[in-house]
């Protein structure tokens, strides 16, 4: 999930959802982190950068903040990665972890993954 500031909500991709209806509830966020959403101060001041894209060989290169989470040996563990994603134009793709966070690293904020039920 990638993190983001309440502003920068309407230039992610919807997926085929009804934009106003799917991205409202995350506009005006109570809870820092829901959804991967942080109000721009506290964005700022845990060192996240918006994303940039570039263009580079041929590649398109993508690096962001994302919350990740994964389980392994039975254990959930969390993290916040800043990546390079790069995606070839014969659709090769290479994801490299440039910077990890733990969340505790983010005062305030309690990130949460959508549950789809």
């Amino acid at each position: 999930m990638e993190i983001v500031r309440p502003d920068e909500i309407q230039k992610i991709p919807n997926f085929g959802l009804h934009r106003e209806d799917s991205l409202k509830p995350y506009t005006s966020i109570t809870v820092p982190g829901t959804m991967g959403v942080l109000p721009g101060h506290t964005f700022h001041a845990a060192g996240f950068t918006p994303p940039v894209v570039t263009v580079n060989n041929g590649r398109f290169e993508v690096v962001r903040w994302i919350y990740a989470k994964s389980y392994q040996n039975y254990q959930d563990h969390t993290s916040i990665e800043k990546v390079r994603e790069s995606v070839g134009e014969d659709g090769s793709y290479v994801r490299t972890v440039l910077a990890r966070k733990i969340t505790a690293a983010v005062p305030g904020a309690r990130f949460s993954l959508p549950v789809f039920l």
